[in-house]
């Protein structure tokens, strides 16, 4: 019997489209939508279509983490009322968390971002071959491009129309949940690492 899969969840944009400042005299959809004030901010963060299906339905196979760029405070609030029974994330990785990348351009200049290295969440147990990370930038797949996931973004307009959830939940109960090893799948379907060719991993490097 396989192990338990290990899925770790970006928040921004992949469970959640946040909006600020947001003016508390509009109305909000109390089923879909929530607030809360972080340093003097209102935020109004619209929860993506069958975020409570895809954690329920896949919860009995997998453990869920989240692993986001934002700030502890921030990512905090958000959790607090997307998992409000403390019911499905486990390990939370944030701001503190990621590697800064340096990335030079061919005009010599330095482009700095974020990466998310999920190897760095189990430092004694991690297993690569039970591991997915699910994200919408897909530069924080380039130290494990083989575990990634790219999601399309989500945005509060596109409430309607986004399905994406529903879709994966179902490709990750019948595809991934029951294999031995998810990299080589992955790999096929999604195919990161053309993303991350020798040239621009020899021009990246981390602080």
């Amino acid at each position: 019997m396989n192990a338990k899969l290990q899925i770790i969840m970006d928040i921004d944009q992949t469970m959640v489209h946040c909006e600020f400042p947001y003016d508390p005299r509009l109305p909000i959809d109390n089923d879909n939508q929530f607030t809360f004030e972080l340093g003097g901010i209102l935020y109004l963060c619209t929860i993506r279509p069958g975020l409570y299906q895809f954690l329920e339905t896949l919860s009995p196979y997998a453990d869920f983490h989240i692993f986001t760029s934002a700030t502890t405070q921030y990512a905090m609030e958000i959790i607090k009322k997307i998992d409000f029974k403390q019911k499905y994330f486990q390990k939370i990785f944030t701001q503190s968390h990621v590697n800064i990348q340096l990335i030079r351009l061919p005009n010599g200049q330095t482009l700095q971002s974020s990466v998310k290295n999920i190897e760095k969440m189990f430092p004694s147990d991690y297993n690569p071959k039970r591991t997915i990370l699910i994200d919408d930038i897909i530069e924080n797949f380039v130290l494990q491009p083989e575990n990634g996931i790219l999601i399309p973004k989500f945005y509060s307009f596109n409430l309607i129309d986004d399905n994406c959830l529903f879709e994966l939940s179902n490709y990750i109960l019948q595809i991934l949940i029951p294999t031995s090893d998810v990299r080589p799948i992955l790999q096929n379907k999604y195919k990161l690492y053309l993303h991350f060719t020798n040239e621009r991993k020899q021009n990246t490097f981390f602080l």
